[in-house]
């Protein structure tokens, strides 16, 4: 847990508070201990119950969608707007 708190950059009494179920996990906490777990921050925000599939209106709602969205959170803001102008242009012409 001491690993983790200091590669997250949050205290390792917030760490084990979360694992205990003394403390419910915000989305801040769980953003940042997503990277040093190497794991999607989506699959993250889904353990913590932040966020729940199937999906209702409004949220993601097919694994190609949350594969986009997993793989554009590793991309520079600039690289997404890119992305999105890119996926915008693809929108206009079908």
């Amino acid at each position: 847990m001491r690993e983790l708190a200091r590669r997250a950059n949050v205290s390792t009494s917030t760490v084990s508070r979360v694992v205990s179920g003394e403390l419910k996990p915000s989305w801040d906490f769980c953003a940042a201990i997503a990277r040093p777990l190497d794991e999607p921050i989506l699959t993250i925000f889904k353990l913590a119950g932040l966020i729940s599939f199937p999906a209702t209106k409004g949220e993601i709602t097919t694994p190609e969608i949350l594969e986009i969205v997993e793989i554009m959170e590793t991309m520079t803001p600039e690289t997404r707007r890119e992305v999105l102008h890119y996926a915008k242009y693809l929108s206009s012409i079908e």
